[in-house]
């Protein structure tokens, strides 16, 4: 029997720093770990090569400041910006043909940008032909990645047996396989409203079944309730003794984005800012600067909320189990509720972003990596516990993380790559100067 299966997005792949590259230092991977499993007891992806897909910021950063020193300034901006790009197309061309790899069914079946719909209907066979028809280069290379990140997961060694395999089928064949699972973990979810913050655009959803590659970046909760309530009757199929589904985190927790009020000294109105924006500007020009609201983010956070009650009412239904990783990262995000969810080893650890004091050690944050976006490996041990914990349920004697190992892992945290602080502030002056927000967006959707 296999012992685990996880079925997800990002944040299962253990997404970091906006690349999915070594999957052992994923929430699955450190249960798996904990729970002594071997390589072949949990198989994973590996997509560590060139920092992984899309495009790592933490492997990039400790390659500029191994060519650049310590500290970049003046001069040497021309030619970091060009050793970007350079890498970018060394990680590009790399991945556009990468080697074949073993036809292996992976334990870990998460994808990054998958949305809960996609994980009964996507394919390789869908896969392979949108990467073939979409123009290859660095501007579509965000929706290149992903795309290869699907087609490595869903059918790794391209056999014509597995074209028509979807997440869900690859479960089912795993439990056929392997005489049934014993722990399924499904977390998905949180990619059918993500990239409202990510391009700053609200375009909620007009159908009750979405396709894949919509271009939508908000469910409406009866799209989200509709497509959760399918997903859930093709895994009633799996034969899994326990089975687990996560709750989707509140979007105004990452700190991809900052929160600016049209007046400085206005009040919060009801916790929420009057703008938000992804990096924090000199000066706050609506028009010129793009963002969305607080009423937008309001209506964000409330949309997660009638998620989390449809994942809810598919677990309740069926005798499943709930992971709540919603109310662990509003825990996170709270001063006040932070040090209960914190063990002393990853004490120290917010969920600011991540800045390093002159000495290049961590400053602030620690929880979310460079991207604003996904957790670090210390952050991902946190949900790793929850998982740990719902197993213990059925299984008391279920081993305890070990939280010093775990913060060893987090090459981020544990060793920040010196070049940060002055690459952040790098960005924020070409926000101001040339608007880098707006061309970034420009470029996510140019790339969808």
């Amino acid at each position: 029997m296999a012992r685990l299966v996880v079925v997800g997005d990002s944040l299962a792949m253990g997404g970091r720093s906006y690349a999915a590259s070594t999957l052992d230092v994923s929430f699955p991977g450190l249960v798996a770990r904990t729970l002594g499993l071997s390589a072949d007891q949990f198989r994973m992806p590996d997509f560590s090569p060139h920092g992984g897909l899309p495009f790592n910021l933490e492997w990039a950063a400790r390659r500029l400041a191994a060519e650049h020193g310590e500290h970049i300034s003046g001069f040497q901006w021309a030619a970091v910006a060009l050793r970007v790009a350079d890498m970018l197309e060394e990680v590009r061309h790399y991945w556009d043909s990468p080697p074949p790899q073993d036809d292996v069914l992976y334990h870990n079946i998460a994808c990054w940008g998958m949305e809960v719909g996609n994980a009964f209907q996507v394919t390789s066979a869908f896969v392979g032909e949108e990467y073939r028809r979409r123009p290859k280069d660095v501007l579509h290379w965000p929706l290149l990645a992903i795309l290869r990140i699907w087609e490595r997961v869903l059918n790794p060694a391209d056999r014509p047996e597995r074209k028509n395999d979807t997440m869900v089928d690859i479960a089912w064949r795993i439990a056929d396989r392997e005489g049934g699972i014993d722990h399924l973990v499904v977390s998905m979810g949180a990619n059918n409203c993500t990239r409202a913050i990510i391009e700053m655009d609200l375009r909620e959803t007009d159908l009750i079944e979405v396709p894949p590659l919509s271009g939508f970046t908000v469910w409406t909760a009866a799209a989200f309730a509709h497509e959760y309530r399918i997903l859930c009757s093709w895994l009633e199929r799996v034969d899994a003794r326990h089975v687990y589904l996560t709750t989707v985190p509140h979007m105004s927790v990452a700190p991809i984005i900052s929160g600016l009020m049209a007046e400085p000294a206005s009040a919060i109105k009801g916790s929420y800012y009057d703008y938000y924006v992804r990096f924090e500007p000199r000066r706050l020009d609506p028009i010129w600067v793009p963002h969305i609201s607080g009423d937008d983010m309001r209506l964000l956070d409330n949309r997660i909320d009638a998620y989390n009650a449809a994942i809810r009412h598919e677990a309740e239904k069926r005798g499943w189990a709930i992971i709540d990783l919603c109310a662990l990262f509003d825990d996170l995000v709270s001063p006040d509720r932070r040090a209960a969810r914190l063990p002393a080893e990853l004490a120290d650890l917010t969920m600011d972003a991540f800045t390093i004091d002159t000495e290049g050690r961590l400053a602030s944050g620690g929880l979310m990596s460079l991207d604003g976006l996904h957790p670090t490996v210390c952050c991902s041990g946190l949900v790793a516990h929850l998982v740990l914990e719902a197993m213990r349920v059925h299984e008391p004697d279920v081993p305890a993380i070990d939280w010093a190992a775990v913060r060893a892992a987090d090459t981020l945290v544990s060793d920040p790559p010196p070049v940060l602080n002055d690459l952040t502030e790098m960005v924020r002056v070409l926000d101001d100067r040339i608007n880098l927000s707006r061309l970034l967006t420009r470029w996510i959707r140019i790339s969808a």
